[in-house]
């Protein structure tokens, strides 16, 4: 991120909305946001599930004195961990830092973790085949075999999901800057194909023009964490 920021001349850097919150989290060891301008914004919505192979509800989970849940440090699944930190007063949850999700679903199933934050795509084969439980998913859409926190009546979690963007320099000409919007958007809006692959990835796809943007649609909102590019 820092690169792209301080590059002399056009760099171009894709995120998810994690790219928001190492910022609040980790002010000391992160980048400005400040230091970027949106560019595209490429999809939003994708949710985020909380699963275990131990537990199979919150219910479950609150009379336990002490959990573990892996997360990516710095980004959505830390902020979902900390959610769900607050719905269990009682318990003493440990954070188990990775630098992928991978992993800490492979060790949660083989009994390492208790809990870990992953994507749907990430972890629907094991859900499907039984291996692990869905505790709840972020958002407000319910999939199958994925349910929502909110339709289970535990609030906090809507606005815990990702939005794809690709973002330049803040010192980068914003003639340029709406001149790569225009290639990029009508290159997105053109491919059928692309449409797809964020439909597979429960991302609905996004047709903003930066021209007319609410810059609220640039910002990720929640109990902890009200941001934006500004």
């Amino acid at each position: 991120a820092n690169y792209v920021a301080n590059y002399n001349g056009i760099a171009l850097l894709t995120s998810s909305s994690s790219f928001f919150v190492r910022p609040v989290y980790y002010p000391n060891e992160s980048h400005k946001t400040s230091d970027f301008t949106p560019v595209l914004i490429q999809c939003t919505g994708q949710p985020f599930v909380i699963v275990s192979a131990k537990y199979k509800s919150v219910a479950e989970l609150k009379p336990q004195e002490k959990l573990s849940i892996g997360a990516t440090i710095g980004s959505l699944t830390e902020a979902l961990g900390r959610e769900l930190k607050t719905n269990l007063p009682k318990s003493d949850m440990a954070f188990v830092g990775y630098n992928n999700t991978l992993q800490p679903t492979q060790e949660m199933i083989g009994g390492v973790l208790d809990l870990n934050v992953d994507l749907p795509t990430g972890i629907i084969q094991w859900v499907e085949g039984g291996k692990i439980n869905v505790i709840g998913s972020s958002g407000t859409t319910d999939y199958p075999n994925i349910r929502t926190f909110h339709s289970q009546g535990i609030r906090g979690f809507e606005d815990l999901i990702s939005n794809y963007q690709i973002v330049a320099s803040a010192k980068t000409d914003p003639a340029v800057v709406q001149e790569l919007h225009a290639i990029l958007r009508k290159a997105s809006r053109d491919s059928d194909k692309l449409a797809t692959l964020y439909k597979n990835d429960y991302c609905t796809q996004a047709d903003v023009d930066l021209k007319t943007a609410d810059r609220k649609s640039t910002r990720l909102n929640s109990s902890h964490i009200t941001i934006s590019y500004a």
